[in-house]
């Protein structure tokens, strides 16, 4: 996940970004940065849920294409301390339908986007879901 390449060996922003350091160019890779829109729900084992693939262009986020097919979607199940112990591919598009694993328990599993052009990828990795206000959770758990 660190490295300069990815999991299927594309070039990663920071590759690209050192080759040029190294021969003294301009850069010119014109990678897209992404991040997902996560939904803010409770999660639960066997719930479904959707996810889209945003972009950044011309200074704002904005839905990735749904005709795009650059898209990569994996559901990583990581330990205590975030480190990745599976991966698994969930879909090839810009919008995700993911049911929740039987066994997810707390922040145990997460998503990650990959984002392929040219070569290039760029990627990002985000819980799934986004967090409901500390309040809002006592009160459902009262219920």
């Amino acid at each position: 996940m660190d490295g300069l390449l990815d999991f299927e060996g594309r070039k990663k922003s920071d590759f690209i970004s050192l080759k040029q350091v190294q021969s003294s160019t301009t850069p010119n890779y014109n990678i897209e940065y992404v991040r997902t829109l996560l939904p803010t729900k409770i999660v639960s084992p066997g719930l479904v849920l959707y996810y889209k693939g945003l972009v950044f262009k011309n200074n704002s986020w904005i839905p990735i294409d749904i005709n795009d097919m650059n898209c990569e979607w994996h559901l990583l199940k990581t330990d205590g301390f975030k480190n990745i112990i599976a991966k698994k591919l969930v879909g090839k598009t810009s919008i995700l339908e993911l049911v929740i694993p039987d066994d997810y328990a707390g922040e145990n599993y997460e998503l990650l986007l990959v984002y392929h052009k040219k070569g290039k990828v760029s990627s990002f990795r985000s819980p799934l879901n986004k967090p409901l206000h500390p309040l809002l959770m006592e009160n459902l758990a009262k219920r």
